[in-house]
């Protein structure tokens, strides 16, 4: 009877243990999806190219100032929330496997609440999911951010090898924003970054 008891009790833990492993792969799973896109949508403001000298001057950046951008560390807000609405989105060029996945995103009006943990600590940036307040307040929000972006939850195909995200973007006194769709890839245990859709820009 006590054996009983004890097979019992270890198979209740077992299936804790098996329930939080789970959940705490796909924790690091959805934060790693977010941090490859925020790494790729949030960047700095380049400076404008010099004036052309000569024949020989070109208008393209130099590799230098390039690497330097991409190692600059920004103060990104992401909203609390994203109201994504149905829309039939123009899959023409877009690879098949992504489809069913990008319809499901669109398929209904629906508000994606983000929340801290869902984005993690980010090494590259400082990124704080703000509150409705501070979301409200865009002037007093730009005084403390550099940019502002808005993220969809992570929708992912059957196989859980195909995810889309839905972001927005923008920075404040600037004619600067727009919304990108993101379509990942998983290889192995790991993500990247397929191809990004530029759906609008302002």
């Amino acid at each position: 009877m006590q054996l009983k008891f004890f097979l019992r009790g270890l198979l209740g833990i077992s299936i804790v243990a098996l329930w939080s492993c789970n959940g705490g792969i796909l924790k690091i799973e959805e934060q790693s999806i977010y941090t490859l896109i925020i790494d790729d949508v949030v960047r700095p403001v380049p400076p404008p190219p010099p004036p052309p000298l000569g024949e020989e001057s070109t208008m393209s950046m130099p590799k230098e100032i390039i690497d330097s951008l991409e190692r600059v560390s920004l103060e990104v807000a992401v909203a609390p929330f994203f109201n994504i609405s149905k829309t039939n989105l123009n899959k023409q060029k877009i690879d098949l496997e992504y489809h069913s996945v990008i319809d499901l995103l669109f398929s209904k009006d629906t508000v994606h609440i983000i929340s801290d943990e869902m984005i993690g600590l980010q090494k590259k940036h400082r990124v704080d999911v703000i509150n409705e307040a501070e979301l409200r307040d865009k002037k007093r929000l730009f005084e403390h951010f550099d940019q502002l972006i808005y993220l969809s939850n992570i929708t992912f195909n059957a196989e859980r090898n195909r995810a889309v995200v839905y972001v927005g973007w923008t920075r404040e006194g600037r004619l600067a924003g727009g919304t990108l769709l993101y379509l990942l890839k998983r290889e192995g245990k790991n993500w990247f970054i397929e191809d990004v859709r530029e759906l609008s820009i302002s």
